[in-house]
């Protein structure tokens, strides 16, 4: 996917993995420039653990960040559609997606958009088997999460804010779930 973030500052606040460098990689590749973490950014991306993680990450970035700017959470599906046995998970994902609808309307008077990307079973995770047979398209792969970031990270997704996008092969809309 191609999208125009020339000049624009991008941040990409994870814990070291391959879904984070990919994501990283396509901002890179479509004109963002990479900023550490103490530099202001235009667009943050945020992979945390829970709400609380991810809401102290992304408040002292949004304080430095400029109107139109965007931020971009990334959670799991399994905070939208419970699965047997992930219970925890699902609660985690759900603040996150969540959070991402609260902030959008806390942040909108200041121009910020903020929205989050609900991933089902990316390839190699530890749900990617069990989910397989319930996601129409297999699991996700890098490339389709961060075409995902880069959608909300465009300019021209410039009235998309509060939205939890998912990316997992149908998982959420139900297709042949029977659990």
């Amino acid at each position: 996917m191609q999208v125009d973030l020339a000049g624009r500052a991008a941040r990409v606040a994870a814990p070291p993995s391959a879904l984070a460098e990919a994501i990283a990689a396509a901002l890179a590749a479509n004109g963002a420039v990479p900023v550490a973490a103490d530099a202001p950014a235009d667009i943050l991306v945020v992979l945390a653990d829970d709400a609380a993680g991810a809401d102290a990450l992304i408040r002292p970035a949004v304080a430095a960040m400029a109107s139109c700017g965007r931020v971009v959470l990334l959670t799991s599906v399994l905070g939208l559609v419970p699965a047997h046995g992930e219970a925890a998970a699902g609660v985690a994902a759900a603040g996150i997606a969540h959070l991402a609808k609260a902030l959008a309307l806390e942040l909108a008077s200041r121009g910020v958009l903020v929205n989050a990307v609900a991933v089902g079973a990316l390839a190699g995770d530890r749900l990617a088997a069990r989910l397989r047979s319930h996601a129409q398209f297999g699991p996700a792969t890098h490339a389709d999460v961060a075409n995902a970031v880069l959608f909300l990270a465009d300019p021209a997704s410039s009235y998309l804010t509060g939205h939890v996008l998912t990316v997992d092969g149908g998982f959420a809309a139900g297709y042949a779930r029977d659990f």
